[in-house]
């Protein structure tokens, strides 16, 4: 299935944008919009609005513009989109079409009542929390995740994906789909470093929860995000301690999307490098995707900042940035884009002389956000993932270049030195965007005025807005910082 924007009435009529894959499509006079108006329709703003797409569904933000969108002659700041509705900002017309079987699925129901009313933002998808609690660094849970042992096999995909063909939209949120008394009353024997990772009622835990994945007894949740929940786990097989991440798909995709968001992730556990969690195995059950991990006892780098008492030291800081930036170098040299480092994907272990880094989720947005399972991510984010997205996330959706990590490791880097975005996010995420897209981070002199100028211009180099200004490579960036690891700051 497709969806199409064919212009029908203004200086562009005739053209048509088609769309078959998950993808953003910012429309206005800016040179970075995918369809550039730039003098023939003197009503649009640089930025006018920007429409999701991930066939069958479809989203329009307006971007904050002077004079308005409008969908069927109705002015809308928010709204899903349906075959047939038409679009209007000044003089331009552009009309919907949902090609394909798909569209019988989506029912009149799903689509606001009035037709082209301005709507607030859909539920929270059901693998998520409410916008409150998700992905906002003031909200962001502690998520220890582990030091278990490597290897498994991907499981076969199981017979619930034997569904229907088409996808559909997942009807309830579900805010534990664990919960629940487990008939389960076998458990897995431990030995002594095992039984240490895990709560000492451990086995009370795991038997009132319902236990749905196969070869795993799930004991307790340890965060949530943006994406899914955090559990700390027992893998049978190895008697290991394990964090298990979950993932219930924001739409019911067909066997065969399973199937390939499956096969296309399975490629993660190539990742090897001492500062990224490792992957052990991932699946599928009862609706969820599941991704076993190495369990590393730690705090989340915003939890830790925001547990301390004054500034981080500039050492200190700059060493954990360093470890990111270690990681990074050696998953780009394979081929791998992050797409979503943040303080909360960076596990800490500071039981040691030194702080140890684990980078998690590696891979994970990339993957899940180019499936169809994803729905639609961009016009549902809140500031705790707008605050570490480069530029080019946004005009540029589906391409994940190594510079996009660049610059959120540059942002994480601000954030540990700062306990600040590099930009007072509004709540408004099309005022979010249009920061990123048309402003300039702050300086981040304004909250550490002491830092060394050469450590200031490498932040603010790895935070350009054009990925060209930017470091050649994390490596070059990593070089710039070495210097500051040594400070006593």
């Amino acid at each position: 299935m497709r969806i199409t924007l064919t212009v029908i009435a203004g200086p562009h009529e005739g053209r048509e944008f088609s769309f078959e894959e998950h993808d953003n499509f910012i429309v206005g006079r800016a040179k970075k919009a995918q369809f550039r108006l730039p003098k023939d329709d003197p009503y649009f703003s640089r930025n006018h609005f920007l429409i999701e797409v991930n066939p069958p569904l479809c989203r329009l933000l307006d971007m904050g513009s002077r004079n308005g969108t409008f969908v069927n002659s109705q002015r809308v700041t928010s709204i899903e989109l349906k075959d047939g509705d038409e679009i209007r900002g000044g003089q331009t017309v552009l009309r919907v079409a949902l090609i394909g079987d798909a569209s019988s699925e989506r029912s009149d129901a799903s689509h606001p009542s009035g037709v082209g009313q301005s709507v607030a933002q859909p539920a929270t998808p059901s693998n998520a929390v409410s916008e409150s609690a998700v992905m906002t660094m003031t909200q962001t849970p502690e998520i220890p995740i582990s030091a278990g042992e490597r290897g498994g096999v991907s499981p076969a995909v199981s017979s619930s994906l034997n569904r229907g063909a088409d996808a559909a939209p997942l009807a309830n949120s579900i805010v534990d789909p664990f919960a629940g008394k487990s008939a389960m009353r076998e458990f897995v024997q431990l030995d002594a470093a095992a039984e240490s990772l895990l709560p000492s009622n451990y086995r009370e835990l795991i038997s009132k929860r319902r236990q749905p994945i196969a070869g795993y007894q799930i004991v307790d949740e340890l965060g949530r995000g943006g994406m899914g929940v955090v559990y700390r786990a027992i893998r049978k097989a190895s008697g290991s301690v394990v964090a298990v991440k979950t993932l219930l798909p924001a739409v019911r995709g067909t066997r065969q999307d399973y199937a390939k968001f499956l096969r296309e992730a399975d490629i993660l556990k190539q990742l090897d490098h001492p500062r990224i969690v490792r992957f052990q195995e991932m699946g599928e059950s009862e609706d969820l995707v599941y991704f076993a991990m190495d369990f590393v006892p730690g705090i989340d780098g915003a939890k830790l900042v925001r547990g301390l008492d004054a500034h981080m030291p500039v050492a200190r800081a700059v060493r954990i940035a360093c470890q990111l930036l270690e990681a990074l170098e050696s998953a780009h040299a394979k081929g791998f884009v992050h797409r979503d480092i943040k303080p909360a994907n960076l596990l800490i272990r500071s039981d040691g002389p030194a702080d140890l880094v684990y980078l998690s989720d590696f891979g994970i947005a990339r993957t899940y956000q180019a499936s169809k399972l994803s729905g639609l991510t961009m016009t549902g984010a809140v500031g705790g993932t707008t605050a570490f997205m480069a530029p080019e996330q946004i005009t540029a959706f589906r391409e994940s270049k190594p510079a996009v990590d660049q610059y959120a490791a540059a942002a994480t880097l601000f954030f540990l030195l700062t306990r600040h975005f590099i930009y007072d996010m509004p709540k408004d995420l099309s005022k979010q965007l249009l920061l990123i897209l048309q402003n300039e981070p702050i300086s981040i002199r304004e909250t550490r005025p002491e830092l060394p100028a050469p450590l200031v211009a490498a932040i603010h180099r790895g935070l350009a807005r054009e990925p060209a200004d930017r470091f050649p490579s994390v490596r070059e960036f990593r070089l710039a910082l070495l210097e500051f690891c040594r400070s006593p700051a």
